[in-house]
């Protein structure tokens, strides 16, 4: 019951944003909420928790405080960078492309897919509400727990130095290459997926073997970061561009390496 709930209550959710973001005429607004998706999700599962179980147990209640810190962060820290300004390139790009029933388009392809992609990727979380496991391995959860943690602060630091970069006048037209971002050309990519592998870890601390099935929720989110929806949209962007070609010779795609020692 609680996957079908989940699964009503994000395509409400995606209706919503979809409606707000015609109005507004700005389809990045399903940027703002991918981190508060995960929030409807943590809601949902909990509150079904309480009335079928009268109880929640202990891996969803970690799971569920990590879910709405790191939720609520990316939804302020998205919101805040698209504040006073217009729809994201990636969009406009989309809008082009499609001539005919943009609006259509938009709803099945962007808030729907969205919405389909947040519900595997909080697998681990139905799937700890639907078992309701009584007990946890305790080394797995502290395990889980650090690594989450690790992802988190990668993340935020990385959107923080990011941040602060772009915020100063002397750095339009210039490419970011201290801090986190001279080992990796996408941080804070890489510190959301970490993130999701460590969620799916603190699962298996249930010890319920069904939990498997979670590895879909960070197999999944890494490979559109890497491969689809995040670094190769970005890149593209870049694609004539000198400077970062010469970055991007030196720095790790997405892994926080060692930068490489040749010539610019």
């Amino acid at each position: 019951m609680v996957f079908i709930l989940n699964a009503l209550t994000l395509f409400l959710f995606f209706t919503i944003v979809f409606m707000i973001a015609q109005k507004k005429r700005n389809n990045s607004l399903a940027d703002v909420a991918w981190g508060p998706s995960f929030i409807v999700v943590v809601v949902t599962s909990v509150s079904y928790s309480l009335i079928a179980y009268q109880r929640i147990n202990e891996l969803l209640l970690v799971v569920s405080i990590l879910v709405l810190l790191w939720g609520y962060r990316l939804a302020q820290h998205i919101g805040g960078r698209m504040k006073n300004k217009g729809e994201d390139f990636r969009y406009k790009n989309m809008r082009k492309k499609w001539k005919n029933h943009p609006t259509v388009h938009a709803f099945f392809k962007v808030f729907i897919t969205q919405g389909f992609i947040a519900y595997m990727i909080s697998l681990p979380i139905q799937l700890l509400t639907h078992f309701n496991p009584d007990t946890s391995i305790t080394w797995l959860l502290t395990i889980g727990i650090l690594v989450f943690m690790s992802g988190f602060i990668v993340q935020t630091v990385a959107d923080f130095q990011l941040q602060m970069f772009k915020s100063n006048p002397k750095n339009k037209g210039k490419i970011m290459r201290s801090g986190l971002w001279k080992y990796s050309r996408h941080p804070n990519y890489f510190g959301e997926s970490t993130m999701w592998w460590a969620l799916f870890i603190i699962s298996l601390a249930s010890g319920v073997w069904w939990m498997i099935i979670g590895i879909i929720s960070p197999l999944l989110i890494t490979y559109l970061l890497i491969f689809v929806s995040g670094v190769p949209l970005l890149e593209k962007r870049y694609k004539g561009d000198k400077a970062y070609q010469a970055y991007a010779k030196k720095t790790s795609k997405f892994f926080p390496l060692p930068p490489k020692n040749v010539s610019s």
